[in-house]
């Protein structure tokens, strides 16, 4: 994949900020404060999504370094299904009430695939209130774009981008069918590509990326 870029390189920082000006400006968003450059192990990451699991998974998740969840995700009562082991908290701008000002917690990251202008108002309104809260460069944020097939990427495939520019191995789990694991009632909006998504997955299949259920 050529050269992967550091998380600096990924995710808006006080480093990068006036590099990135042009950009939010376009947006018509005023650029101000940004978050601290943030580190992690970019040997492995698990990517968990809020579908449903072929088998449970859950000793397999949380032995990775790094876990990724999505917006209202549950654990507990699902452990052996999903794990319990959160290391980065991805919302969109209608779940970011869920964050929590806990510096201890999970690095929070802001990704909303089908606004963009407003995923960065969002942001620069949230930083102080939420401590951790990340966002993606408007620069690499362009370069990806929203649209797969002319409908919005999920949250979980926009970031599943982002995982394999940086980490070393992507596994990925819970993107299934179109209920939730936890709440059967629940489906996904059909605004989402979902099979070009999955035949993504599919074709991505390799020594470096995988999908466990």
């Amino acid at each position: 994949m050529g050269n992967i870029p550091s998380v600096e390189e990924i995710l808006l920082s006080e480093r990068n900020l006036d590099a990135e000006s042009p950009w939010l400006e376009r947006l018509g968003v005023a650029p101000s404060e940004a978050s601290r450059a943030v580190a992690f192990d970019r040997s492995a990451v698990a990517v968990v999504g809020n579908g449903a699991f072929g088998e449970p998974r859950g000793q397999e998740i949380d032995a990775f370094p790094t876990v990724v969840r999505f917006n209202g995700f549950k654990t507990k009562g699902f452990e052996e299904m999903a794990g319990s082991k959160t290391t980065i908290h991805v919302l969109n701008s209608q779940n970011l009430a869920l964050a929590r000002p806990n510096p201890a917690g999970p690095m929070y990251l802001l990704i909303d695939t089908c606004t963009p202008a407003r995923m960065f108002e969002f942001y620069f309104a949230n930083l102080h209130r939420v401590a951790g809260l990340q966002i993606v460069r408007p620069s690499l944020y362009r370069q990806l774009g929203c649209l797969l097939h002319g409908r919005y990427k999920t949250q979980g495939y926009f970031f599943i981008e982002l995982a394999r520019l940086h980490f070393d191995s992507v596994a990925i789990a819970g993107f299934s069918g179109q209920n939730h694991y936890f709440d059967a009632r629940w489906k996904m909006y059909a605004a989402h590509p979902l099979e070009a998504e999955h035949q993504k997955y599919a074709a991505w299949e390799s020594p470096t990326f995988r999908q466990l259920s």
